[in-house]
């Protein structure tokens, strides 16, 4: 058996962050956006203006604490035809 996993680009990366940004404008929110590859690498980060300070280590332990839970949520969001 052979599994093929796909590098995550940075314009995907990007798109994800986008995304994310939008949702913090909507609910008017401050955010810090890391984007992590697989392995836990950052690939992307963005801190909106007006954001507390926050350390991309700091970043990575929440994504590593909550990256089941993100999972669970996204796929909940498309059970239900979200647009998340």
């Amino acid at each position: 058996m052979t599994l093929t996993v796909k590098a995550l680009s940075l314009d995907l990366a990007k798109k994800m962050a986008d995304a994310a940004e939008a949702k913090a404008l909507e609910k008017e929110i401050k955010i810090a956006i890391a984007i992590m590859d697989n392995h836990g690498n950052l690939k992307y980060y963005r801190r909106m203006d007006g954001n507390g300070s926050i350390n991309i280590r700091m970043s990575q332990l929440k994504v590593s604490i909550s990256e089941e839970e993100f999972t669970r949520i996204c796929f909940k969001s498309r059970d239900v035809n979200s647009n998340f």
